[in-house]
């Protein structure tokens, strides 16, 4: 599974689909998890599908569910990317 699977409407077929993406990412250090970021990132931009809107609109959503900082990072991350 890519990352640009997880677009806006999109949802991974699976369990399985989604624990393998994460076992992929989970040994990355912050520099390489952000280099994969931006990669994607521009990647779908190139494409026409990036959607600003829906990521802060799930960051939004989450952020009851995470901590002042960490939404707070998410949010910078965000601004970065956009």
């Amino acid at each position: 599974m890519k990352l640009s699977s997880f677009n806006a409407g999109t949802r991974p077929n699976d369990e399985k689909e989604l624990m393998d993406k994460y076992n992929e990412l989970s040994g990355k250090s912050s520099e390489e998890l952000t280099s994969i970021l931006f990669d994607e990132v521009a990647k779908q931009k190139r494409e026409g599908t990036f959607n600003y809107e829906a990521i802060e609109s799930v960051l939004e959503r989450m952020r009851g569910s995470m901590s002042d900082e960490m939404y707070n990072n998410l949010k910078r991350m965000l601004g970065l990317i956009r």
